[in-house]
């Protein structure tokens, strides 16, 4: 029996057929869209400012201070102010002993007025008669025996100290009176002595004012180089007067200015020289500060004195300041030149010697403000990619200005969407996928 292949050959011819057929064509437009999607982020090109500035750094100076320091030499009674007392100006500060200066005082005005009377005599000597001579002789007589009571007054007074000093030493010697008695009995008897001492020198100017007129009753007149020389006795005795006076007056020292004691080195009791420039206070004005810091000499053309200043600074923050000058010299060494900041003060949170640091803006430069990350260079062009209908089209730009993150150019409009990141590797006409850079509005 044989066996019909027929069937089985028609069904190899239709699957070789079915394999020979083409695969259907996917669209070319839907191929090109998923090419052309590039992912970018995106920002809006935006009208703005950007600051060209420098860093300067120093540290903080008050504008005024004082050092107080003792012309005179002497015990110090008393000390009136501490370190971060606030002080006036004039407000006393440390109070010298002055009972020695007192006497000296003393005896000065009785001296002036000893001249003074020379002076008068040797005036109104010219031309007296010999009555009058006899009267001036009475007068000045009774100025001796006024001399001679103070002169026993004093006496009196000193003797009296004297036994009294004594007395206070044999009861200390015995514990019966505290050391400070014994001191202050002390203390008595130096200006009983001194008082003593200038009654009578007193009593001596008298005596010689007396010896003076009856020289004068035997002459009926003075020379005129007489008058002169007393008039010049008499200015003398001023002088030496207003001497002690002044020393009397620096006694007491006071604080030059108004501000805070920040040094203090006297205690009460401590003995001072004459001029011994020892530093005793240091009072500073912390009220206005200044900073003075070095400065690339490139940038002086740009420095305006007035010119605002940020201050930072670590014990108050961030202040204002401003430039009040530009030393007119640079360093060879460095290329620099100093400016110098002053800074307001007035709460009084700023310390001399704080460290700071000052951002001084040089210029401003006005226009087109765009992320630095989206310039494109290319040789010499500098190029942007902006996103219009979701393409790319690239245009050239002319940077103005930039800062480590932003550039001012020219070449595009403001609400321009500009491509961030990326842009070099994309041609025009190329679609975009945007995306907002974070911080932005597109």
């Amino acid at each position: 029996m044989r066996v019909s292949h027929l069937p089985l050959l028609a069904l190899v011819a239709l699957l070789m057929v079915g394999c020979g057929r083409e695969k259907p064509a996917v669209p070319e437009a839907a191929a090109s869209a998923v090419e052309a999607a590039a992912p970018v982020q995106v920002t809006l090109a935006k009208q703005g400012v950007l600051e060209e500035a420098v860093l300067m750094t120093g540290h903080l100076r008050a504008l005024n201070k004082a050092q107080v320091h003792s012309r005179i030499g002497g015990r110090v009674l008393e000390v009136r102010a501490r370190e971060g007392d606030r002080v006036a100006a004039g407000e006393p500060l440390v109070i010298l002993e002055s009972s020695s200066l007192q006497a000296q005082e003393r005896q000065a005005q009785a001296n002036l007025q000893a001249a003074r009377a020379r002076l008068e005599q040797a005036r109104t000597g010219r031309g007296l008669t010999d009555v009058s001579s006899e009267l001036e002789v009475q007068r000045v007589q009774q100025a001796v025996y006024q001399a001679e009571a103070n002169t026993a007054r004093a006496q009196a007074e000193h003797d009296d100290a004297v036994h009294n000093l004594q007395r206070q030493r044999d009861l200390f010697a015995q514990s019966a009176v505290s050391k400070y008695a014994v001191e202050q009995a002390e203390l008595r008897a130096k200006v009983a002595a001194e008082q003593l001492l200038a009654a009578r020198s007193a009593e001596k100017a008298a005596r010689e004012g007396v010896r003076i007129a009856q020289a004068n009753r035997k002459q009926v007149g003075m020379r005129e180089s007489e008058v002169q020389a007393a008039q010049a006795a008499v200015e003398q005795a001023q002088a030496a007067l207003e001497s002690v006076r002044v020393d009397l007056r620096d006694t007491v020292l006071r604080s030059p200015i108004a501000g805070t004691v920040v040094q203090r080195a006297v205690e009460p009791g401590q003995a001072l020289g004459n001029n011994s420039g020892t530093l005793l206070f240091l009072v500073v004005d912390n009220s206005t500060l200044d900073m003075v810091a070095p400065l690339d000499e490139r940038h002086r053309a740009a420095v305006r004195r007035h010119a605002p200043v940020q201050v930072q600074t670590s014990v108050a923050g961030t202040v204002l300041g401003k430039v009040v000058d530009v030393i007119p010299a640079s360093d060879p060494a460095t290329h620099s030149i100093t400016v110098r900041v002053q800074i307001p003060n007035p709460d009084g949170n700023l310390v001399e010697g704080a460290y700071a640091s000052a951002r001084l803006v040089l210029r401003q430069v006005e226009g087109i403000v765009v992320p630095r990350a989206a310039l494109n260079k290319k040789g010499e062009e500098i190029t942007l990619v902006l996103a219009e209908d979701a393409k790319a089209r690239r245009l050239p730009v002319q940077v103005l200005f930039q800062t480590e993150l932003e550039a001012v150019v020219t070449g595009i409009p403001a609400g321009s969407t500009v491509v961030v990141s990326g842009g070099d590797q994309l041609q025009d006409g190329r679609l975009l996928e945007l995306r907002q850079e974070e911080g932005s509005q597109a």
